[in-house]
């Protein structure tokens, strides 16, 4: 994302209808961090606007939002305390600047999770689904960094990619979207009791573990909008997510087997 050149080389020859930015660091060196967001971000801009690009979707995050009591929409209160947040309200801005004839969606996106989620360069840490389902696996005691009262609203891979083809299907019309996508509200002590409810054979009360202190979290996300505009609302149950997670060696990026087909 840093190599402008590479980059514009890439799109030009490429041609694409719609230019998908999700490339981030999540956590690091705090001006490293800064550097590489928002500059990718730029550089992505200048590239899908060098090759005519009709809808750019820049993948935000829900992390953007202060803690609140009260379910967050798009007009919610952010946050500047930490590099990773700060990175992604400059680089929306410079979407909204730099957008040209294009049409901009800024998705908010909050916990998201899937089968094949494993750790990478860029993701040290990975979901609190995908360290529970890792812990089942290999019967090892896990320490998670939350409370059982800390809140994820989990959004299914599945779901997020029915959602992008909705959405590189509609009109271009050069108009700037914000949008918080979310699944439903579901505290960590319930995600537990379903994960127990489906591994009955294991205790997990024996190996899990929560954090004394937790950073705190934004809160309940709300995403009445996207469904209201777009008709957007997710499909698949947090049960059936679950199972996508202990079905045999989806911690190692074997899940789906090819899966089930994306519809609209």
């Amino acid at each position: 994302m840093l190599d402008k050149q590479a980059l514009l080389e890439a799109t030009q020859e490429a041609k694409p209808h719609a230019f998908m930015h999700a490339a981030a660091l999540t956590s690091g060196e705090d001006l490293q961090v800064i550097k590489v967001n928002v500059l990718g971000t730029l550089n992505a801009l200048e590239a899908a606007r060098a090759a005519d690009v009709r809808h750019f979707i820049y993948f935000s995050s829900c992390g953007v939002y202060a803690p609140s009591s009260k379910p967050i929409d798009e007009s919610g209160i952010t946050t500047t305390t930490h590099a990773y947040a700060l990175s992604k309200l400059l680089s929306e801005q410079a979407v909204k600047l730099g957008k040209a004839l294009m049409t901009a969606w800024l998705l908010r996106i909050d916990a998201v999770y899937g089968p094949g989620e494993q750790p990478s360069a860029t993701r040290s840490r990975t979901s609190v689904v995908h360290q529970i389902a890792e812990s089942i696996h290999t019967g090892q005691n896990l320490r998670l960094k939350c409370a059982p009262y800390d809140v994820y609203n989990w959004l299914h891979t599945k779901d997020l990619a029915r959602l992008l083809s909705v959405i590189i299907k509609h009109p271009a019309d050069s108009v700037t979207r914000l949008y918080n996508v979310a699944g439903p509200s579901i505290s960590v002590a319930d995600l537990v009791s379903t994960f127990q409810a489906l591994k009955s054979e294991i205790d997990l009360e024996k190996l899990l573990e929560y954090s004394p202190n937790p950073p705190p979290r934004h809160g309940v996300i709300d995403s009445s909008k996207i469904k209201r505009e777009l008709g957007f609302s997710p499909t698949v149950s947090l049960e059936d997510g679950l199972n996508d997670y202990l079905a045999p060696s989806p911690i190692k990026g074997e899940g789906w087997g090819g899966g089930e087909p994306i519809k609209p």
